[in-house]
C-alpha cells in the first residue's frame, strides 16, 4: 500500500509541478490567440517546425542556462509555419521562445533526443 501512494504523489509532484513552475494552466487556455504548434517534439535530427495562425516576429532558442543557441527573426512578415534547422546541439532540454507581432511572448520546452 505504501508503495502505491508514493507511486501517486511522486506523479503528481512530476506532473502538476512543472506546470506551475513553468506559468501553463491545467485548465485549456481560454484566451488562445497565440496557440503553437511545435513539432516534431521530441526533436532527433535538430529540425523542427513552429506553426501558428498569428504572425510570428522572431524565434530563439535558448538552453537550460539561458544562452541563446539560435535566433530567427521573421522578416517576411509570413504565417507560413517556420522551419528551424538548428546547429550542432547538445542532447536535452531547450526552451524556445516565441515573439508575436503583438509583442506577446510564449515560451515553450524541446527535447534534442
Amino acid at each position: 500500500m505504501k508503495p502505491l501512494i508514493f507511486s501517486i504523489i511522486t506523479a503528481i509532484i512530476w506532473f502538476i509541478f512543472p506546470l506551475f513552475a513553468s506559468g501553463q494552466s491545467i485548465r485549456p487556455s481560454e484566451n488562445s490567440e497565440n496557440e503553437v504548434l511545435l513539432y516534431p517534439n521530441p526533436v532527433n535530427e535538430n529540425k523542427f517546425k513552429i506553426q501558428s495562425e498569428n504572425l510570428i516576429i522572431s524565434v530563439e532558442v535558448l538552453n537550460v542556462i539561458g544562452n541563446s543557441v539560435y535566433k530567427f527573426e521573421n522578416t517576411k512578415n509570413s504565417k507560413d509555419d517556420i522551419a528551424v534547422i538548428l546547429p550542432d546541439c547538445e542532447k536535452g532540454m531547450y526552451l524556445i521562445k516565441i515573439t508575436f507581432v503583438d509583442q506577446k511572448v510564449l515560451i515553450r520546452k524541446l527535447l534534442i533526443k
